[in-house]
């Protein structure tokens, strides 16, 4: 397995620039109660597909239509727009995709009063009316005589109608909702999406209620997390007659830097590193130059750093990362991220909380979440988990809004770049017993950070918990599919990925893992598996056992088990597994103290198939200074490089030695001209005969 070194550093990351100032906020939007006016025969009815033939009642655009003077929207002047059958408008003459029915994940300048999966009726009718003097007229999109779909649910209504308004000069954007006449049919409640985008879901504003809110007496947001809880409708719950949203548009401060998102951790490890970071946006007219963001963490633990964005232009937004801090203290820590004053001071801060103890969690409301998306294939989910030093994991916390009995595994992997890698446990099949399942964990042991992934079988409706997170915060979650042989895809939203999932779980650590172990090893020639490792605090062990698992099953074998006599502080095992199979193995160890606790090592696999019998031997002298002698065998002719990488898993340097014969060979480098630190340097070994590769991994310290 390779080993990664946990290296906290901070930077600043440009995620996007927005193109232009988004003109509408949360503060100026507003409800109110007003006539709704039908337009009758006045102005342009709107029949013609803009993807050819005649406009139908689902699925698809209208042609280009006029709105009759400038209108100023996202920092553009438009004069056009597209209309969606399924109830929304896009500003300009690109249409949106054909069906879409959540304009507000995949599009851009998107007005959208209420928008349905599909909608039906037998004469549906849409109609474009501009009116009123120069400098004050009013462009006026009806929608009038549609249905709601029976798709997903009973029809709701017979009949409904709306607005959108756009004003002239003063750019305001309303919805006026006109009558919904509703079935008498079951109620069942569906979710839809109202409110306004720009180029990017930081420039949106949301008008977000809940299963049984009132529309009249919700709220708005200018974020994400609750795009999919927008507005719910049934007949039971819909606008009044008249109900009025106003977007009233205004003009961008000269100087205004906004705290956008801070992402923490609800809960976080005692004596465990730990890094916040923050989204920043320029919401004002200029730009910002070398503005100063502040953390401060008060409570049980107290730290602060400040960074400086050296450049922001107007609208553009960027993720600042803090260095870390190391909670010392089990308690409750309030978390403060803010800019200097600026012309604008309400959105000048934001603060969180933080329980620091012994489990990790991502979790901000558990009684909120969404759950995944089933794929036919099945899918796993992966979670970055952040940790330094030896811990030893008794429980995980699975998150889904499946019913209960659907089928589901969890697992946990190394993490190397900050990727999965190697799987280091898996369990049996679980049944799912609720939004939260608890899942037993057999004391695994971790030393740096690791993944845990939640695995949805092809055979099952089980889906993985997330909240909405929005920008994503880079390198945390992850997801592949078919399972266990997909590629593993970083989910970061933007252009090209539009997911937008912050995948949940909760990780319990052991108050204290018993024992330190050191250099655990396997070294495998031929058929034969060489086991090693040095323990540290071996006054406390009773026995050690050694476990022995073909990959996948979670079956593991005692292979050698033996009390611990030597009473000193260092202890040194070692054991030759031998004439083992063909196949892939997993080893491990288990800790046995004499009060009975015990804990697991981490997992090392060997895979026996075609070995090439090639043997990689640490460095010296280690640390090397100037120069440092690598060892290693051949069993058989080979081509050989050596590659070195750095802490980050960069590849720093490669040295070809060429083809070599069945031997034991030293190779000395020079590695005066490389900076202290930790490093591994990796044997590549190709067998001539068969072909086979195999990269075997050291770790070598460089001090000056």
């Amino acid at each position: 397995m390779k080993k990664q070194s946990t290296i906290f550093t901070f930077f600043i990351l440009l995620l996007f620039t927005a193109n232009g100032q988004f003109n509408y906020n949360v503060a100026n939007s507003s409800l109110s109660l007003s006539n709704y006016t039908d337009i009758g025969s006045n102005g342009t009815a709107i029949t013609t597909n803009f993807q050819g033939g005649v406009m139908t009642y689902r699925n698809a655009n209208s042609s280009i239509q006029n709105i009759g003077f400038n209108f100023i929207y996202n920092g553009k002047v438009f004069t056009q727009f597209v209309l969606s059958a399924n109830g929304f408008i896009k500003l300009g003459r690109v249409a949106p995709a054909i069906g879409n029915s959540n304009p507000f994940n995949s599009d851009t300048n998107i007005i959208c009063p209420v928008t349905f999966s599909m909608i039906q009726n037998a004469a549906p009718e849409y109609r474009v009316y501009t009116n009123g003097v120069a400098g004050s007229r009013v462009c006026t999109i009806q929608f009038k005589g549609i249905r709601d779909s029976s798709t997903f649910q009973q029809n709701q209504f017979f009949s409904l109608e709306f607005q959108i308004k756009l004003y002239e000069t003063s750019n305001d954007i309303e919805f006026v909702y006109g009558n919904f006449l509703p079935t008498t049919l079951k109620s069942s409640t569906s979710v839809y999406n109202v409110g306004i985008k720009g180029s990017d879901l930081i420039s949106f504003v949301n008008y977000k209620g809940n299963s049984t809110a009132d529309w009249s007496a919700s709220k708005f947001l200018d974020s994400i997390f609750n795009i999919s809880s927008g507005k719910y409708l049934s007949n039971n719950n819909y606008p009044i007659n008249g109900l009025t949203i106003k977007f009233k548009a205004f003009t961008a401060p000269n100087k205004d830097a906004k705290v956008y998102t801070v992402y923490h951790t609800p809960k976080i490890v005692i004596n465990n590193p730990h890094i916040v970071s923050a989204c920043i946006k320029n919401t004002g007219n200029t730009t910002l130059n070398n503005l100063p963001i502040t953390l401060t963490v008060n409570g049980a633990n107290t730290f602060t750093d400040v960074q400086t964005i050296a450049s922001l232009p107007a609208g553009a937004n960027t993720v600042v990362y803090f260095k870390a801090y190391t909670p010392l203290i089990a308690g409750v820590n309030t978390i403060k991220v803010y800019v200097p004053t600026d012309d604008v001071n309400s959105n000048n801060q934001m603060n969180k909380t933080e329980t620091v103890g012994a489990v990790f969690s991502n979790v901000n409301d558990a009684s909120v979440f969404y759950s995944g998306v089933k794929t036919s294939l099945g899918s796993d989910n992966g979670i970055l988990i952040e940790n330094t030093g030896s811990k030893a994991i008794n429980q995980i916390t699975a998150y889904s809004t499946s019913a209960s009995g659907e089928k589901f595994l969890a697992s946990i992997y190394s993490a190397f770049n900050n990727t999965p890698e190697t799987l280091i446990w898996a369990s049996d099949t679980l049944i799912c017993t609720s939004k939260q399942t608890l899942v037993s964990v057999p004391n695994i042991a971790v030393t740096d950070n690791f993944f845990i992934v939640f695995t949805q079988p092809a055979t099952s409706s089980y889906f993985t918990g997330f909240e909405f997170e929005f920008p994503l915060r880079n390198n945390v979650f992850f997801e592949r599919s078919p399972n266990s042989t997909g590629t593993w895809r970083l989910q970061k939203g933007g252009a090209s990925n539009n997911n937008y999932n912050k995948y949940l779980t909760d990780v319990q650590f052991a108050d204290v893992l018993p024992l330190t172990l050191l250099d655990f090893n396997t070294q495998l020639k031929g058929n034969n598996c060489f086991i090693s490792c040095k323990l540290g605090s071996a006054e406390t062990i009773s026995s050690i056992v050694l476990e022995r698992s073909m990959a996948g099953s979670n079956d593991w074998k005692t292979i050698d088990s033996r009390a611990i006599i030597q009473q000193n502080s260092l202890l040194t095992y070692a054991y030759t597994d031998e004439n083992i199979p063909q196949g892939k193995y997993f080893y491990r160890l288990k800790l046995i103290e004499k009060t009975g606790a015990f804990s697991y090592s981490s997992t090392k696999v060997v895979d026996v198939t075609n070995n090439p019998l090639f043997v990689l031997y640490q460095n010296y002298p280690n640390p090397a200074v100037t120069s440092t002698t690598i060892g290693y065998e051949l069993d058989n002719a080979a081509n050989v490089s050596i590659e070195l990488f750095n802490q980050e898993g960069k590849l720093v340097t490669t040295w070809k030695r060429g083809t070599q014969s069945k031997g034991k060979f030293a190779f000395q480098v020079n590695v005066s001209s490389l900076p202290s630190g930790t490093y591994h340097y990796k044997l590549v070994a190709t067998n001539e005969k068969n072909g086979s590769t195999i990269s075997l991994i050291k770790q070598m310290q460089i001090a000056k």
